[in-house]
């Protein structure tokens, strides 16, 4: 075999994964896996057998995330690499294979609406326990309230708060605030009018989304995605006070940010978001017909380039409050 050949195949793997096709993706990391397992066996180095154990558990992570944007939730199995990292104490692959095994089993039960949600609820919050990364507590907390609902709300937002304090990114600061502004404004929503708390809620959402923007225009290389769901949910809550005209820039400035990125998961989440909030917003103006014909055309569009694990969750009337939580996960 080409000494080449295992580089090959991990620019493969990475090249498939930035172009959306994330189950080819998966089957680069499958060979690449199998080749390294080969070496690992007929190796007596301690040294590289320590080191060919880590690369399989990060190609296990790498496949389970590609299976997860996929959409193909049901193929994700991290169990030789998680007893793997059990026996070496290895927290940090602990926690990222718990994150995503919990991760796919929850969308699993949203797609389907069976199984065991608590179970894969308690396989993400016990890898919360043994890293200090991110996006793990943002996913799980983003999926509690998926799959408990408005009555986590403000434990959710509690955790998002909490979490915050750590960060040490401004993409990741920007993310979380961006996501307690999206479970403010659904509390908001849920109340009736007059009551007191929506007048709070509501301003809290609205400095939440401002200090996402903030975080975005500080960080050096913002991520065009993760700047558009921000001035989205920005958007949102101008909406909510009745600005629809400055709602309406921020939508137009948030699908710019969109402009001619690639076609994954993340992306067409975002953009499903966004055209849900504007048809919203145009379906009370008049003579917006067109705009609302336009962005109904572009939602289907961007759902047929979902694999079939989210085209499933996204298939019910409840689409626009399911995706406001689904575009805010982080992989």
């Amino acid at each position: 075999m080409p000494t080449h050949y295992p580089s090959a195949l991990h620019l493969l793997m990475k090249a498939h994964e930035y172009v959306g096709q994330y189950s080819k993706s998966a089957e680069f990391a499958d060979e690449l896996q199998a080749i390294l397992s080969s070496s690992s066996s007929s190796s007596s180095s301690s040294s590289s057998s320590s080191s060919s154990s880590s690369l399989l558990v990060d190609l296990t992570v790498h496949k389970s995330r590609m299976h997860i944007l996929a959409g193909d939730f049901k193929s994700v199995e991290v169990g030789s690499a998680l007893t793997r990292c059990e026996a070496e104490d290895d927290l940090n692959g602990i926690a990222s294979l718990l994150h995503l095994q919990g991760l796919a089993g929850s969308l699993s039960c949203v797609a389907e609406e069976v199984g065991d949600a608590d179970e894969h609820l308690a396989d993400m919050q016990t890898a919360t326990r043994n890293s200090d990364d991110p996006k793990i507590f943002n996913n799980y907390a983003l999926m509690t309230y998926l799959l408990r609902g408005p009555s986590e709300a403000n434990d959710v937002v509690e955790m998002l708060e909490e979490n915050y304090d750590d960060i040490s990114t401004n993409a990741d600061r920007a993310s979380c605030q961006a996501n307690i502004a999206t479970i403010l404004l659904k509390s908001w929503s849920a109340l009736p009018e007059g009551d007191k708390r929506r007048v709070t809620l509501l301003k809290d959402a609205s400095d939440s989304g401002s200090t996402a923007i903030e975080m975005i225009d500080a960080d050096d290389s913002p991520n065009g995605r993760l700047k558009g769901r921000v001035l989205t949910v920005l958007g949102e809550t101008y909406s909510a006070v009745g600005d629809g005209l400055t709602a309406e820039g921020l939508y137009s400035s948030s699908s710019d940010a969109f402009f001619n990125l690639e076609s994954q998961a993340q992306t067409m989440l975002s953009r499903i978001h966004l055209s849900k909030v504007e048809v919203k917003l145009y379906a009370s103006w008049e003579r917006r017909e067109g705009d609302i014909a336009r962005l109904e055309n572009r939602i289907e569009a961007d759902t047929e380039k979902l694999g079939l694990g989210w085209r499933q969750i996204l298939k019910d009337d409840d689409v626009e409050e399911k995706v406001k939580i689904l575009s805010g996960l982080n992989f």
